[in-house]
């Protein structure tokens, strides 16, 4: 194990310091932590959410969300991550439920 920020680390940062009024889940952060991976597999998610759960206690301005159980997969909830002290994030990841996940994926398949 490095004692740094790994690259999904490093990616995570990249996008929440980029764009402090958003909040982002872990699927957000998958795409954007393995932009040439084709398919977002379970260990990509476990990367992401290890990496998040290790940066949001040593960051004071960041905060995780997890939002009950995503539908159809047991055990996996909705995580969040967003700027703390900033309304606009707050706002946005108070928005982010499994319902509002679930009709988004649903009209990007139609």
């Amino acid at each position: 194990m490095s004692k740094g920020a790994g690259h999904v680390m490093r990616a995570i940062l990249q996008v929440v310091d980029g764009e402090p009024d958003r909040s982002f889940d872990v699927d957000e952060l998958c795409r954007r932590a393995y932009p040439d991976v084709a398919a977002i597999e379970l260990k990509h998610r476990q990367a992401v959410i290890r990496a998040l759960r290790r940066m949001v206690p040593l960051r004071s301005d960041l905060g995780l969300r997890a939002d009950g159980y995503r539908p159809g997969a047991r055990g996996t909830r909705l995580l969040v991550v967003y700027r703390l002290g900033n309304r606009k994030a707050l706002a946005h990841s108070e928005s982010r439920t499994w319902d509002s996940w679930y009709e988004a994926k649903q009209a990007s398949e139609r």
